[in-house]
């Protein structure tokens, strides 16, 4: 269990250290305010690689074996390193380079680069949460389980920002920080790949087999049958829709946008490591408040109201960008608690709603959401490039939180309404077989 945990916190800390570094790249490259618009459309290109991408990572979670799946943890971090030096090639010290200086075929490296980064992580998390952790703990132990590994990613994202802008902050040379950044991204290509041969996978792939034939032997359900699934399944979609659309934000402590225009009004890159850190620990804290919320509401009515607290938390940000952008991440930090609270309980439904052999397959359904609602937000940050239009980027975010929050309401009563019918699907297997 400590090895998986390991996992997650080398995994974590690399994406994190990735997604804090970029902007700050391109910031040095473009000088401030003039990186917005070259910074958006890196990542709008790096967002529609992932998308089309990610429809693949659902069968590969599923059906890969779990030593090549290390071996592509292994080589995330490696590609993050990668794509970093290779901006390094472009990154002077008297800023007379820009990110338009690059040539084509290397911006497309960094671009497949970053993607391979990006999605080497997804791919990580969903084969750990959707085959490694069921089949090391027993039904009554998966929640704690799911609990620690949360608390042990965002507390990653705790220390990995804080250290990182202290260091930034201390370093006059650009080039030497992006060296620093690419020296920690092999340094966890080699703990991943120790950590990963210390996994049962002999043991681990014997559990997660034994589970799916045990799942594929039961008998075949007729045609009422499968209306009865597609009546369940349906509340349940719709809840993975409305987790997706939260990523069409730039209300974020790690947005690369919303990074450069903090940057660019003058916010320190202490101040904004600062800021991630607290947001990771307002996570830790949504992670001892969702057993609460679940015990005494319920695990919908409980998601339900994390998720509209998290709303509630952003909702007065585009009109506090009138003054001081400093109020956008006093309130992105209050939000995280119950962000995280909320997507704890998502990893809980997934679970527990969906069978073993397509468990990797509904989360990659969901990630594909996810990708496409980040492509949407970022071309919306390509049409709204500039500081003086990012209020107008903060109030689609909010607009979007607000559907998204609806969306999941509504699903979550149709299910409730369906509990009947909830039996249709194969509830997961979990423990030992």
């Amino acid at each position: 269990m400590l090895t998986l945990l390991g996992i997650h916190a080398s995994q974590t800390a690399g994406a994190r250290l990735l997604g804090f570094a970029v902007p700050i790249i391109f910031v040095a490259l473009e000088g401030g305010a003039g990186a917005a618009f070259p910074l958006a459309t890196f990542n709008a290109a790096v967002q529609g690689v992932k998308f089309i991408a990610s429809p693949f990572l659902g069968g590969i979670a599923d059906a890969a074996p779990l030593g090549a799946l290390g071996a592509i943890a292994v080589a995330g971090h490696a590609a993050g390193a990668a794509s970093c030096l290779l901006l390094l090639l472009h990154l002077r010290e008297d800023g007379a380079d820009s990110a338009a200086s690059i040539p084509a075929h290397q911006l497309v490296s960094i671009v497949l680069l970053a993607s391979a980064a990006d999605l080497s992580k997804e791919l990580t998390s969903i084969s750990l949460e959707m085959r490694v952790a069921p089949a090391l703990a027993h039904a009554s132990g998966l929640p704690e389980l799911n609990s620690r590994v949360k608390r042990v990613e965002l507390t990653a994202k705790l220390v990995v920002p804080l250290a990182f802008g202290w260091y930034a902050a201390r370093v006059e040379s650009s080039r030497a920080l992006v060296v620093s950044v690419s020296a920690a991204l092999l340094c966890g290509a080699v703990s991943v790949a120790w950590l990963w041969r210390q996994l049962p996978l002999r043991d681990l792939s014997a559990r997660d087999r034994a589970v799916k034939e045990k799942e594929a032997s039961r008998p075949k359900a007729g045609a009422p049958g499968m209306r009865r699934v597609v009546t369940t399944a349906l509340p349940v979609l719709g809840m993975c829709l409305a987790y997706s659309m939260l990523f069409c934000s730039v209300l974020s402590d790690h947005d690369p946008v919303a990074t450069a225009y903090l940057a660019g009004r003058g916010v320190s890159t202490a101040a904004l490591g600062v800021a991630r850190s607290a947001g990771a620990l307002g996570g830790i804290l949504g992670t001892w408040i969702w057993p609460r919320l679940q015990a005494r509401l319920g695990t919908l009515p409980g998601a339900a109201a994390s998720l509209w607290l998290f709303v509630v938390c952003l909702a007065p940000v585009p009109a506090g960008l009138l003054g001081s952008p400093t109020l956008m991440l006093v309130l992105v930090v209050m939000s995280r608690p119950f962000l995280w609270a909320f997507d704890l309980a998502m990893v809980s439904v997934i679970q527990e709603q969906v069978p073993a052999s397509w468990r990797g397959k509904a989360a990659g359904l969901q990630a594909v959401a996810c990708q496409l609602f980040e492509l949407a937000i970022s071309a919306l940050a390509m049409a709204f490039s500039g500081h003086d239009r990012f209020r107008s980027l903060a109030g689609i975010s909010v607009g979007v939180l607000a559907v998204s929050a609806c969306t999941f309401t509504a699903s979550a009563l149709r299910q409730q309404r369906k509990t009947a019918a909830a039996g249709s699907i194969p509830v997961a297997e979990y423990g030992k077989a």
